[in-house]
């Protein structure tokens, strides 16, 4: 320790905000980079087979469900080249959403894929009932020919 130091003079810089009576002055905040939020674009949800698909328009969802569409149309020819099904083996997809701005154009949408989808069915069945008419025929024949 030193002898003869004047500890209040040392300590005064550390301690003299403490021991006023009067309060500091809070230092002004920085002024913020960032500009206020504008308008926020609505963010609108098509649930597609339980998957959901977020999209900023009705029109990009309009875009969506076409696509939606054209797998399923994509889908239906791969199942057409199979000829020993009567079924296709696509199930319809589940489209859904909450936006009751989105609610025209997935009615629409379904009601198109589900035209797509009946009409592959009705086409698969007509192909295998007259595959087995054919093949009727055929044994009639060969019983004829017996």
């Amino acid at each position: 320790m030193a002898i003869g130091a004047n500890w209040a003079e040392i300590w005064k810089p550390v301690w003299a905000p403490v021991w006023t009576q009067t309060a500091p002055e809070p230092e002004p905040e920085p002024e913020s980079t960032q500009k206020p939020a504008g308008r926020r674009r609505r963010r609108y949800v098509v649930e597609i087979d339980g998957q959901d698909f977020e999209v900023s328009s009705p029109a990009e969802a309009k875009t969506l469900l076409d696509r939606a569409k054209a797998v399923t149309e994509a889908a239906i020819e791969k199942a057409r080249a199979i000829p020993t099904r009567v079924r296709p083996g696509i199930d319809r997809p589940r489209i859904r959403t909450r936006d009751p701005e989105l609610a025209p154009i997935v009615s629409k949408a379904l009601i198109e894929i589900g035209e797509i989808y009946d009409s592959a069915v009705r086409d698969l069945e007509i192909r295998a009932l007259m595959r087995r008419a054919d093949e009727e025929e055929e044994e009639a024949l060969i019983r004829l020919l017996m």
